[in-house]
Protein backbone atom coordinates (compact mmCIF):
# COMPACT_ATOMS: atom_id res chain seq x y z
CA UNK A 1 0.00 0.00 0.00
CA UNK A 2 1.85 2.65 -0.80
CA UNK A 3 2.04 6.39 -1.37
CA UNK A 4 1.48 6.06 -5.10
CA UNK A 5 0.37 2.74 -5.79
CA UNK A 6 -1.35 -0.16 -4.18
CA UNK A 7 0.14 -3.40 -5.62
CA UNK A 8 -1.57 -6.47 -5.73
CA UNK A 9 0.55 -9.87 -6.40
CA UNK A 10 -0.69 -12.76 -5.81
CA UNK A 11 1.80 -16.28 -6.07
CA UNK A 12 1.91 -20.03 -5.96
CA UNK A 13 4.70 -21.26 -3.92
CA UNK A 14 5.82 -24.10 -4.74
CA UNK A 15 9.14 -25.71 -3.91
CA UNK A 16 12.00 -23.15 -2.88
CA UNK A 17 10.19 -21.11 -5.62
CA UNK A 18 7.32 -18.78 -6.44
CA UNK A 19 5.89 -17.93 -9.81
CA UNK A 20 3.31 -14.97 -10.55
CA UNK A 21 -0.58 -16.05 -10.96
CA UNK A 22 -1.75 -12.08 -10.83
CA UNK A 23 -0.30 -8.84 -10.64
CA UNK A 24 -2.00 -5.24 -10.44
CA UNK A 25 -1.55 -2.00 -9.85
CA UNK A 26 -3.63 1.28 -9.07
CA UNK A 27 -2.82 4.70 -8.66
CA UNK A 28 -4.47 5.79 -5.55
CA UNK A 29 -2.22 8.88 -4.55
CA UNK A 30 -2.80 8.15 -1.37
CA UNK A 31 -0.87 11.06 -0.56
CA UNK A 32 -2.27 13.80 -2.44
CA UNK A 33 -3.58 16.66 -0.84
CA UNK A 34 -2.21 15.98 2.17
CA UNK A 35 1.51 13.96 2.53
CA UNK A 36 3.07 17.02 3.52
CA UNK A 37 0.95 18.03 5.98
CA UNK A 38 0.87 14.55 7.73
CA UNK A 39 -3.14 13.55 6.47
CA UNK A 40 -4.79 11.09 4.21
CA UNK A 41 -7.07 13.48 2.23
CA UNK A 42 -10.94 12.64 2.21
CA UNK A 43 -11.22 11.61 -1.31
CA UNK A 44 -7.45 9.86 -1.05
CA UNK A 45 -9.00 7.98 1.79
CA UNK A 46 -12.08 6.73 -0.22
CA UNK A 47 -9.80 5.97 -2.91
CA UNK A 48 -7.51 3.44 -0.88
CA UNK A 49 -10.04 1.66 0.73
CA UNK A 50 -11.82 0.44 -2.31
CA UNK A 51 -8.90 -0.65 -4.08
CA UNK A 52 -8.24 -3.09 -0.79
CA UNK A 53 -11.98 -3.72 -1.40
CA UNK A 54 -10.94 -4.58 -4.64
CA UNK A 55 -8.28 -6.46 -4.25
CA UNK A 56 -9.69 -8.68 -1.33
CA UNK A 57 -12.56 -9.82 -3.56
CA UNK A 58 -9.75 -10.84 -6.49
CA UNK A 59 -7.56 -12.64 -4.20
CA UNK A 60 -10.63 -14.33 -2.63
CA UNK A 61 -11.52 -15.23 -6.25
CA UNK A 62 -8.31 -16.78 -7.19
CA UNK A 63 -8.14 -18.83 -4.15
CA UNK A 64 -5.49 -17.25 -2.21
CA UNK A 65 -4.83 -18.85 0.86
CA UNK A 66 -2.95 -16.43 2.82
CA UNK A 67 -2.97 -12.87 2.21
CA UNK A 68 -0.61 -9.86 3.94
CA UNK A 69 -0.71 -6.57 3.59
CA UNK A 70 1.93 -3.59 4.16
CA UNK A 71 1.05 -0.14 4.60
CA UNK A 72 4.29 2.24 3.56
CA UNK A 73 4.98 5.73 3.97
CA UNK A 74 1.96 8.30 3.62
CA UNK A 75 0.00 5.79 6.23
CA UNK A 76 2.51 5.27 8.89
CA UNK A 77 3.20 9.33 8.68
CA UNK A 78 0.15 9.96 9.05
CA UNK A 79 -2.76 11.32 12.02
CA UNK A 80 -5.44 9.49 9.94
CA UNK A 81 -3.09 6.70 9.23
CA UNK A 82 -4.18 4.42 12.46
CA UNK A 83 -7.78 4.97 11.88
CA UNK A 84 -7.54 4.04 7.79
CA UNK A 85 -6.24 0.50 8.85
CA UNK A 86 -8.39 -0.19 11.44
CA UNK A 87 -11.20 0.58 9.02
CA UNK A 88 -9.67 -1.90 6.65
CA UNK A 89 -9.36 -4.28 9.11
CA UNK A 90 -12.97 -3.82 10.88
CA UNK A 91 -14.98 -3.81 7.16
CA UNK A 92 -12.78 -6.27 5.30
CA UNK A 93 -11.26 -8.35 7.87
CA UNK A 94 -7.52 -7.97 6.32
CA UNK A 95 -4.52 -6.81 8.92
CA UNK A 96 -2.32 -4.07 7.79
CA UNK A 97 1.37 -4.02 8.91
CA UNK A 98 2.48 -0.64 9.26
CA UNK A 99 6.18 -1.03 8.39
CA UNK A 100 8.76 1.68 9.27
CA UNK A 101 11.17 2.79 6.86
CA UNK A 102 14.44 0.54 8.13
CA UNK A 103 11.84 -2.70 7.52
CA UNK A 104 10.64 -1.60 4.10
CA UNK A 105 13.97 -1.59 3.06
CA UNK A 106 14.91 -4.73 4.61
CA UNK A 107 12.12 -6.01 2.48
CA UNK A 108 12.92 -4.15 -1.02
CA UNK A 109 16.88 -6.09 -0.50
CA UNK A 110 15.32 -8.99 0.07
CA UNK A 111 13.15 -8.80 -2.75
CA UNK A 112 16.43 -7.35 -5.23
CA UNK A 113 18.29 -10.32 -3.95
CA UNK A 114 15.92 -12.78 -5.27
CA UNK A 115 15.97 -11.18 -8.82
CA UNK A 116 19.99 -11.08 -9.36
CA UNK A 117 23.18 -12.60 -8.19
CA UNK A 118 25.54 -10.56 -5.94
CA UNK A 119 28.85 -10.99 -6.27
CA UNK A 120 31.89 -9.38 -5.12
CA UNK A 121 30.88 -6.27 -6.00
CA UNK A 122 29.19 -3.81 -3.93
CA UNK A 123 25.41 -3.00 -4.59
CA UNK A 124 23.29 0.27 -3.87
CA UNK A 125 19.73 -0.80 -4.18
CA UNK A 126 17.38 2.78 -5.04
CA UNK A 127 14.13 2.70 -4.51
CA UNK A 128 11.83 5.21 -5.36
CA UNK A 129 8.25 6.15 -4.04
CA UNK A 130 5.86 8.97 -3.64
CA UNK A 131 6.31 9.46 0.18
CA UNK A 132 9.99 8.03 0.97
CA UNK A 133 12.61 6.69 -0.96
CA UNK A 134 15.02 3.70 0.43
CA UNK A 135 18.65 2.95 -0.53
CA UNK A 136 20.32 -0.19 0.36
CA UNK A 137 23.43 -1.24 0.03
CA UNK A 138 24.55 -4.64 -0.08
CA UNK A 139 27.16 -7.46 -1.47
CA UNK A 140 26.77 -11.29 -1.13
CA UNK A 141 27.62 -11.38 2.08
CA UNK A 142 23.97 -9.03 3.51
CA UNK A 143 23.20 -5.78 4.22
CA UNK A 144 25.84 -3.10 4.39
CA UNK A 145 23.71 -0.29 5.16
CA UNK A 146 20.45 1.12 4.83
CA UNK A 147 18.01 4.01 5.20
CA UNK A 148 14.84 5.18 4.18
CA UNK A 149 14.69 9.05 3.56
CA UNK A 150 11.06 11.20 3.73
CA UNK A 151 11.72 12.71 -0.06
CA UNK A 152 9.20 10.73 -1.86
CA UNK A 153 7.99 12.44 -5.15
CA UNK A 154 4.72 13.18 -3.65
CA UNK A 155 6.09 15.23 -0.79
CA UNK A 156 8.68 17.03 -3.84
CA UNK A 157 5.64 17.90 -5.81
CA UNK A 158 3.38 19.49 -2.85
CA UNK A 159 6.49 20.88 -2.32
CA UNK A 160 7.86 22.47 -4.91
CA UNK A 161 4.52 22.43 -7.90
CA UNK A 162 7.44 22.89 -10.36
CA UNK A 163 6.18 24.09 -13.88
CA UNK A 164 5.34 22.93 -17.08
CA UNK A 165 7.90 21.43 -18.31
CA UNK A 166 10.49 22.32 -14.86
CA UNK A 167 12.68 25.51 -15.10
CA UNK A 168 15.79 25.25 -14.95
CA UNK A 169 15.91 26.86 -11.70
CA UNK A 170 13.67 24.48 -10.45
CA UNK A 171 15.75 21.44 -11.28
CA UNK A 172 18.94 22.97 -9.65
CA UNK A 173 16.59 23.83 -6.14
CA UNK A 174 15.11 20.11 -6.30
CA UNK A 175 18.64 18.99 -6.77
CA UNK A 176 20.00 20.84 -3.84
CA UNK A 177 17.22 19.88 -1.52
CA UNK A 178 17.94 16.21 -2.11
CA UNK A 179 21.52 16.71 -2.20
CA UNK A 180 21.33 18.16 1.70
CA UNK A 181 18.39 15.56 2.39
CA UNK A 182 20.29 12.45 1.64
CA UNK A 183 23.86 13.62 3.26
CA UNK A 184 24.20 10.01 4.72
CA UNK A 185 24.05 8.60 1.69
CA UNK A 186 26.40 10.15 0.52
CA UNK A 187 29.12 9.09 3.58
CA UNK A 188 27.75 5.50 3.39
CA UNK A 189 29.06 5.54 -0.58
CA UNK A 190 32.10 6.86 0.47
CA UNK A 191 32.48 4.00 3.07
CA UNK A 192 31.72 1.30 1.16
CA UNK A 193 31.99 2.68 -2.66
CA UNK A 194 29.19 0.61 -4.27
CA UNK A 195 29.81 0.37 -7.92
CA UNK A 196 26.64 -0.60 -9.54
CA UNK A 197 22.44 0.63 -8.93
CA UNK A 198 20.05 -1.43 -8.81
CA UNK A 199 16.73 0.36 -9.54
CA UNK A 200 13.77 -1.31 -7.68
CA UNK A 201 9.94 -0.87 -8.62
CA UNK A 202 8.30 2.12 -9.53
CA UNK A 203 9.83 4.89 -11.66
CA UNK A 204 12.53 2.62 -12.55
CA UNK A 205 10.03 0.25 -13.95
CA UNK A 206 8.74 3.09 -16.26
CA UNK A 207 12.24 3.58 -17.75
CA UNK A 208 12.52 0.24 -18.64
CA UNK A 209 8.85 0.25 -20.13
CA UNK A 210 9.70 3.59 -22.07
CA UNK A 211 13.28 2.43 -22.77
CA UNK A 212 12.70 -1.03 -24.50
CA UNK A 213 9.14 -0.43 -25.44
CA UNK A 214 7.98 -3.31 -28.22
CA UNK A 215 11.18 -4.60 -27.54
CA UNK A 216 11.20 -5.94 -23.65
CA UNK A 217 11.55 -9.63 -22.32
CA UNK A 218 10.59 -11.05 -18.73
CA UNK A 219 13.51 -11.57 -17.37
CA UNK A 220 13.33 -9.22 -13.49
CA UNK A 221 16.61 -7.55 -14.06
CA UNK A 222 17.19 -5.35 -17.21
CA UNK A 223 20.56 -3.19 -17.63
CA UNK A 224 19.05 0.13 -18.23
CA UNK A 225 22.59 1.50 -19.75
CA UNK A 226 24.39 4.79 -17.84
CA UNK A 227 23.98 6.74 -21.61
CA UNK A 228 20.60 5.74 -22.40
CA UNK A 229 19.41 6.58 -19.01
CA UNK A 230 21.20 10.27 -19.31
CA UNK A 231 19.55 10.75 -22.37
CA UNK A 232 15.96 9.75 -21.18
CA UNK A 233 16.66 11.70 -18.45
CA UNK A 234 17.43 14.70 -20.44
CA UNK A 235 13.99 13.50 -22.59
CA UNK A 236 12.44 14.07 -19.60
CA UNK A 237 13.39 17.88 -18.37
CA UNK A 238 12.76 18.83 -21.68
CA UNK A 239 8.86 17.46 -21.85
CA UNK A 240 5.72 19.19 -21.13
CA UNK A 241 3.23 16.56 -18.89
CA UNK A 242 1.14 16.47 -22.31
CA UNK A 243 4.14 15.02 -24.31
CA UNK A 244 5.15 12.55 -21.83
CA UNK A 245 1.46 11.14 -21.73
CA UNK A 246 1.72 10.64 -25.29
CA UNK A 247 5.22 9.11 -24.68
CA UNK A 248 5.29 4.90 -25.51
CA UNK A 249 5.43 2.76 -22.40
CA UNK A 250 4.74 5.78 -20.00
CA UNK A 251 1.84 5.20 -17.74
CA UNK A 252 -0.93 7.73 -16.54
CA UNK A 253 0.24 7.47 -12.61
CA UNK A 254 3.75 8.01 -13.99
CA UNK A 255 2.85 11.44 -16.09
CA UNK A 256 3.03 14.32 -13.22
CA UNK A 257 6.39 12.44 -11.28
CA UNK A 258 9.06 10.70 -13.62
CA UNK A 259 10.70 14.28 -13.80
CA UNK A 260 11.34 14.42 -10.04
CA UNK A 261 12.32 10.71 -9.97
CA UNK A 262 14.80 11.16 -12.79
CA UNK A 263 16.40 14.03 -11.13
CA UNK A 264 16.79 11.92 -7.98
CA UNK A 265 17.90 8.91 -9.75
CA UNK A 266 20.57 11.14 -11.96
CA UNK A 267 21.94 12.81 -9.11
CA UNK A 268 22.44 10.08 -6.83
CA UNK A 269 24.68 8.49 -9.69
CA UNK A 270 26.57 11.34 -10.39
CA UNK A 271 26.94 11.94 -6.62
CA UNK A 272 27.64 8.26 -5.97
CA UNK A 273 30.10 8.08 -8.85
CA UNK A 274 28.04 4.46 -9.60
CA UNK A 275 29.42 2.98 -13.05
CA UNK A 276 26.30 0.71 -14.17
CA UNK A 277 22.47 0.97 -13.58
CA UNK A 278 20.25 -2.08 -13.40
CA UNK A 279 16.70 -2.26 -13.20
CA UNK A 280 14.79 -5.34 -11.32
CA UNK A 281 11.05 -5.64 -11.28
CA UNK A 282 11.18 -7.12 -7.91
CA UNK A 283 11.02 -4.99 -5.03
CA UNK A 284 8.64 -4.87 -1.77
CA UNK A 285 5.97 -7.35 -2.60
CA UNK A 286 8.81 -9.92 -3.81
CA UNK A 287 10.62 -9.63 -0.76
CA UNK A 288 7.51 -10.00 1.07
CA UNK A 289 6.96 -13.72 -0.50
CA UNK A 290 10.49 -14.52 -0.07
CA UNK A 291 10.28 -13.80 3.33
CA UNK A 292 7.36 -15.96 4.05
CA UNK A 293 9.29 -18.75 2.35
CA UNK A 294 11.57 -18.47 4.69
CA UNK A 295 9.38 -19.64 7.35
CA UNK A 296 6.27 -21.22 8.31
CA UNK A 297 3.43 -19.21 6.48
CA UNK A 298 1.32 -18.12 9.24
Amino acid sequence: MGTNTFNLLVTEVEGGGFSTVYHHKVGVMLGKGGINSGTIAPEAYRRGIAAIAEYMAVASDLGAEVVKAFATSAIRSASNGGAFVDEITRTLGLDVEVISGDREAELIYKGVAASLTLDSQRVLIMDIGGGSNEFIICDRGGILWKQSFPLGMSRLLERFKPSDPMLASEVVAVEQYLADGLAPLWEACQQHQPQIMVGASGAFDTYRDVLFFGNDNEDPICNLDMDRFEALHQRFLDSTMAQRRLMEGMEEIRVEMIVLASIATSLVLRKAAIGQLLQSSYSLKEGAIVELMGGAVK
